[in-house]
């Protein structure tokens, strides 16, 4: 993937600092190895087992409007703009993340866009940040979607495939809480483990899925059937009802923000 991309600028855009509050969400997907002789597949401890019955209710929202208790949105009327750190990324990244996009993209009805390529390194810090002080600026900055490795992210070590979230602008009396950011790391090593698998193509695509559902504002089911579950399904490798539903309603409200 590396040269794929056009170089994005270095910085974040920043404007004045808002008088709104900003909060950041990162979630994780774990991935766990089947044990067994011959086993060569990702999955659930007890994945040999049935799946449940496909429920277009299993979904779940990260952040709920108190009054309303509506999921909070990006603007459906901007694209969500991302920029790619490919320093560590398994070959054939570019396709998975497209592939991924055009999903998320389709069954929100949300316009998500690679911009460019971008030397900006994952922070893990930088959430833990935005809790305390906020972060500077109330506009709309990239998404950065790093493919990085547990040194750097530490949230990735062990089975932890991967970590995202969007950062939530809270309202006031003359706007409504959103979300107007975001970050996706990904383990790239391990990533590429998955790649060399059985069904590897179809498994990494759907954890990038899941990771990007999560910057939109999916949270996860119990429901294994769902890309949705925290752990990764080696059967499991497209959006079910439940996900479907759930990001049609992440994106079906107008400007600005609202959704019923």
């Amino acid at each position: 993937m590396a040269g794929a991309l056009r170089r994005a600028g270095q910085g974040r855009r920043r404007g004045e600092r808002g008088s709104t509050r900003v909060r950041g969400l990162l979630t994780a997907i774990v991935v766990v190895l089947a044990v067994g002789v011959g086993a060569k597949v990702w999955g659930l401890a007890g994945w040999e087992g049935d799946l449940p019955p496909d429920d277009p209710t299993a979904y779940a929202f990260l952040r709920l409007h108190e009054r309303t208790q509506q999921p909070v949105v990006w603007d459906p009327c901007l694209p969500i703009q991302v920029v790619v750190n490919e320093k560590s990324a398994p070959e054939g990244s570019e396709t998975l993340l497209a592939e991924a996009i055009a999903r998320v993209s389709e069954a929100s009805g949300l316009r998500l866009e690679v911009v460019g390529a971008t030397l900006e390194e994952p922070d893990p810090e930088r959430t833990a940040r935005e809790l305390r002080n906020g972060r500077p600026g109330a506009g709309r900055a990239p998404v950065l979607f790093a493919w990085t490795t547990p040194d750097v992210v530490p949230r990735l070590e062990g089975t932890v495939a991967g970590v995202g979230g969007p950062v939530t602008q809270f309202g006031n009396r003359s706007d409504t809480t959103r979300y107007i950011g975001g970050s996706v790391y990904l383990d790239g090593p391990q990533l590429a483990r998955t790649l060399r698998r059985d069904n590897g193509h179809a498994v990494a695509r759907s954890i990038v899925m899941h990771e990007l559902a999560h910057l939109v504002g999916l949270d996860h089911v119990e429901n294994t059937r769902q890309v949705m579950a925290p752990k990764v399904n080696p059967r499991v490798t497209e959006f079910a009802m439940g996900d479907l539903a759930g990001l049609r309603r992440l994106g079906s409200g107008g400007c600005p923000y609202s959704v019923g």
